[in-house]
This record gives C-alpha cells, structure tokens and sequence, in this order.
C-alpha cells in the first residue's frame, strides 16, 4: 500500500488505513468522542456513518452520521492521526448525501435531501457550527471553484442557473451566462467553469469566466454529457449518452479546455469513468447486462482499453457510480500512482463472491488481494 484509505465497515462503523494497510478503528461514537482500538468488524455502534472524505492535506476524513430515531445528522472530521474528532456542524431534518472539502481546507461542502428539495451549505472547519445555506433546489449538483463554490441550480418550474457562491457571504452569487443542462457536476478548471448549456436551441460544452456576457462555446453536446477534468486542468474527459439518463455514455474523448481541440478515443460504452491521478489514462467502468456487474478497464489515451476487473458492487459504489461525476471530485478509487483501484464488493472471480468486501485491484490486470470487509472504501493524499 502507498496511499492511506478510509471505509466503512458493513456495520457503518469508520475505519483508517494507513499506507502500510493497517487499519483501525476510530470508535467514533454519537458525542464525537474518539476510541482507538484494533480492526474488529463485530462491534457495534448505536451511530453509523457514510462517505469518509479526505482533506486536502491528509490530516482529516470527513464523514456524515446518518440520522436515527434518537439523533438527527452530524457532519464530522476524524483526524487520521487518531488524536481527535470534531462536530463541524449538525443537519437538523436532512439526510446527507454529499460532502467535499474546500482547496485549502477550511470548510466543507454539504449536500442534503430536504424534504423534497435538495440542499447545498457550507460549513466552516474553524469555527465550528458556523453554517451559510448557498442553495435549494432540483437538481442541484457542485464543486469549489477556489474559494467559492459554482453550483448547478435548478427549480419547480425547470429554470436552471450556474452559480457561484461566497460561503463568507450569505445570499451572494454571480450567475454565469447561458441556461445550463444535459449534465450532471459542473467543473472549475484555468479559472473557468466548464457546463453544457443551451445556445440558441442547441446544447453545447462550453465554458465560462466570471465577467463574461457569452459563454465560450467548445463543442455541441448530443444527449447528456458527463465530463470530469484532467488532473493538469488542461482537458476535459467528457462522454455522452444519447438517450439520456439510465442508459450507457458513448464516444468517450478529450477535449481541450482553451483550444476546444477534441481527441477521439473510441465508443467505450459506460456507466462511469475516471482519471488516473497522473493523467495518462481513464478507467471505465461498464455494466455487462448478462451477469448483472461492472466491468472495469483501462483505455489509454490512444483509445486501447484493457479490461482488469468484474466486480458485484456493494449498494455504496452503486450509487457512488450513479453520480460519479460529483463523488469522483473528491472521493478518490485509484491509488496516486494509478497503479491500483479499491473496489467495494464481490470479485467474479471468486469461489463464491461476497458483496461486502473490499478489494485492491493491479489496474494492469496482475490481479487483486482483499484488503478487509467493508461496504465503500477512498483513497488519501500519499504520504
């Protein structure tokens, strides 16, 4: 292991792993008290919690308390080191879905359910409680943009906006030209948002600057666009599907976020796809409809792929691959040296494929080992 990792266990409890693979269990319990004490997938806590989120640094993992009959939802920050935990703020009648630390790590990013409506605040790490409601809406997807947070805002009545929120001023945003739609997470990239929007009844993948009265328009979009960012901010790994949501993304390729020069890379059919941390390929991950699991591969950017895994997903990375265009923003599967993937779930092929385990899965396809049991499982900063 080179990186360290954060899971959680099939009782929702949260568990580190440091880059030697070890691992251990904080004991977060409902007051934000924090007990070490060794891997043991029996114990069990009156809270469970969901999506462990690194900071920037390394030095915390952020995670959600799920609500219960007896307590409402808790945002918190576990110290990977294991000295302390800390309450960042409560979610009062709202279940969270989302969270995504802030470049320089100083607030927090959340998103809720909200009785009907979705929910987007931010929270500051500094001082604690300390709450900015930024938006309400559906659908509403986002990410930082520096020290802002640019957010895909829609409505009721179908109107949607691209925004960009100060979380240090309540009720401050600047709408960025154009209706946006046919996407998912919008992307901050050379101090720019990158969206698919409408452009005199047709949609395209462009990109804008604050200031600007037009956007820059890059290419047409045909269908719904998922698109996420090369890890050097240059080009955009973008794909389409045609037929709109629920059904693969096809024509998978680049496109350069300032020249608006596209590379090919082939059909690649998917469900979701990602970067690897040093830009030289994606991975994909693709439903073989006949045994009902993913298939993972490597495309290069020469457009070759080379499958490496099969895999039965736990519920988690389901969902996690549902909306992969927002989770894989912050909540990193392949190792920093692109050389491996932590994978929640059974490996096909297993003797008899167990849906709660987790696995560290050779991207060149040498194989993988089991790392513990576990339903969801991210990666760290290397150390």
């Amino acid at each position: 292991m080179s990186d360290p990792f954060a899971l959680i266990s099939p009782n929702r409890s949260v568990f580190i792993g440091d880059a030697d693979g070890t691992i251990h269990n904080p004991g977060l319990d409902g007051a934000g008290e924090i007990r070490w004490g060794s891997w043991n997938v029996t114990s069990t806590h009156s809270a469970k919690f969901s999506w462990p989120t690194w900071s920037p640094d390394g030095r915390w993992v952020g995670v959600f308390r799920l609500p219960s009959e007896q307590s409402q939802s808790r945002l918190f920050a576990i110290e990977a080191g294991g000295v302390r935990s800390t309450e960042i703020g409560k979610l009062p009648d709202r279940i969270p879905i989302y969270l995504q630390w802030s470049p320089d790590g100083r607030r927090m990013a959340v998103l809720c359910q909200s009785g009907r409506e979705l929910q987007l605040s931010a929270f500051d790490t500094e001082q604690l409680g300390r709450e900015v409601s930024l938006a309400k809406g559906t659908p509403l997807f986002f990410t930082w943009a520096n020290d802002r947070v640019l957010g895909f805002v829609g409505s009721d009545s179908g109107a949607t906006q691209l925004e960009l929120f100060d979380p240090r001023m309540v009720g401050h945003s600047t709408v960025l030209p154009g209706i946006p739609g046919n996407f998912c997470a919008p992307l901050w990239m050379q101090e720019r948002a990158v969206y698919v929007l409408h452009h005199r009844g047709d949609p395209y993948l462009a990109t804008a600057k604050v200031g600007d009265s037009e956007p820059t328009l890059l290419e047409p979009a045909d269908g719904l666009v998922a698109m996420l960012g090369s890890p050097d901010g240059k080009w955009i790994a973008r794909a389409t599907a045609p037929d709109g949501d629920g059904t693969p993304y096809q024509d998978l390729g680049l496109v350069h976020v300032e020249t608006g020069e596209v590379r090919p890379l082939g059909p690649h059919p998917c469900l979701a796809f990602f970067w690897t941390p040093s830009g030289d390929a994606l991975i994909t991950a693709r439903v073989d409809t006949d045994r009902n699991l993913i298939v993972w591969s490597r495309v290069e950017l020469d457009g070759s792929a080379h499958p490496f895994a099969s895999l039965y997903p736990t519920r988690d990375l389901g969902f996690y691959l549902r909306f992969f265009e927002q989770y894989a923003q912050s909540h990193r599967l392949v190792s920093s040296d692109g050389k491996h993937m932590l994978l929640s779930g059974g490996l096909d092929d297993a003797a008899e494929p167990d849906r709660s385990r987790i696995w560290r899965v050779a991207t060149d396809g040498s194989g993988a080992e089991e790392v513990t049991e576990g339903l969801f499982a991210v990666y760290g900063p290397a150390r």
